[in-house]
């Protein structure tokens, strides 16, 4: 089931994935999602990766498994 503009209600976020690494698998997940009407957000050492221009990215360590948690 997509996730319709119309389905949110106004005091709802829309649905986020988060993804470890933020190169260019994850810059086209983020395009393809947001066609769904969701947000992506990348872990990324680098605020400049490639998926920076489609998603939100937090910077950190992808190795680092307590900043994943």
């Amino acid at each position: 089931m997509l996730f319709e503009a119309s389905d949110r209600s106004s005091d709802r976020m829309p649905p986020r994935i988060g993804m470890v690494g933020g190169g260019q698998l994850a810059r086209m997940t983020a395009v393809a999602a947001s066609r769904l009407g969701l947000s992506i957000s990348v872990m990324d050492p680098e605020l400049d990766c490639p998926a920076s221009s489609v998603a939100q990215v937090v910077i950190g360590d992808p190795l680092d498994v307590d900043a994943l948690v």
